[in-house]
Parts: C-alpha cells; structure tokens; sequence
C-alpha cells in the first residue's frame, strides 16, 4: 500500500506540475506571442485604414485632374496668343504695321518720332512719340487695335484733344514704350 500510496502521490504531484507547466506555457503563449501579434495585427489594421483613407482622398483629386488639364490647354493658348517680346527693336517693323493700321482706321498726318533706346536686365524699351488726326470713333479704333497687336507696348501718356472747326475730329499724340529683348 506504500507504494501504492507512493504512486498516487506521485501522480498528484505530477498532474500539479503538468498543470502549473500548462500554465506557464499558456501564460508565455500569452505574453510572448498572442499579444505581441494582436498589437502588430491592430497596428497593420490601421495602416490598412489610413491607406484606405489616402486612397479615397487620392482618388477625389485625381476626379479635378481633368479638368486642370482643359484649364493648362487654355493657358497655354492663351500663353501662345499673348503678345511676344521681340529679340530685336523692329522699328521699321513697327511702324510699317501702325502705319497699315492707320491707313485702314482713315487716320492721317501719322507721324513717329523715335526716343533713345534704355536697357534693363530683363528688357530694353524704346520710348515712341506717335500722332494723328482723324474722326474720333476711327481714333478709338485705331488705338484698339494697336492694343491688340502682337507686339508689347505701353502708353505712357496720351492727349486727345477736339479739333477746332471740325466736330468729330481728334488731334492724338501719344507717348509709348515699345519694349524688346536685351541685347546679349
């Protein structure tokens, strides 16, 4: 009986080892691998919706792509009908094309006089003295379609002044700038 007792003994013994080494096992289950990998399994949970939400944000940008590209093209027309900035002064040029220009508005006594030529960094300008008679609605017209030539011009000044003895009829004199690229 001894030994049987012995070996009940023992037996309760070794269930309550095998008992306490279950729970040392389920314990360093818990603590070295289920809640390290239900933290990384929350963490990537997370990436997942910050991703998600990035995607969506992305994609509503993306729906205003189009219309910024119809917004470049129309720049970018409107960039290649701007008016340009001659490599050189172009003073025949210059007024060869006011001269037509006042021919068709009916203008006459169109005089230039040329200014001295300054230089700056990004452009160099050439002051212009310009003046005519005519009626006044050719005038008018006259100074808007020299506004919607290609070239860029200022008006520095301007002076329309009625001419006597004739109603409708303006005397113009106009002080400009026609600007052009340096001189390399």
């Amino acid at each position: 009986m001894i030994n049987l007792q012995s070996h009940v003994r023992w037996f309760i013994r070794a269930q309550w080892a095998l008992g306490a080494l279950m729970l040392a096992l389920l314990g360093s289950f818990y603590v070295l691998g289920y809640r390290p990998q239900s933290a990384r399994l929350r963490q990537m949970q997370a990436q997942i919706s910050q991703r998600q939400y990035d995607l969506r944000e992305n994609q509503s940008k993306t729906r205003v792509l189009p219309a910024v590209a119809s917004d470049v093209k129309n720049l970018r027309q409107q960039l290649d009908e701007s008016k340009t900035l001659p490599a050189q002064q172009e003073w025949p040029q210059f007024m060869k094309d006011v001269t037509a220009l006042g021919q068709k508005c009916s203008l006459h006594s169109l005089t230039f006089k040329q200014g001295i030529p300054s230089r700056g960094d990004l452009f160099s300008e050439l002051p212009t003295n310009l003046s005519f008679e005519g009626d006044y609605v050719d005038a008018f017209n006259f100074l808007r379609k020299t506004e919607e030539m290609q070239r860029l011009t200022r008006i520095r000044n301007m002076s329309i002044k009625a001419k006597e003895g004739e109603p409708g009829s303006v005397q113009v004199q106009i002080s400009m700038n026609i600007y052009f690229a340096p001189d390399q």
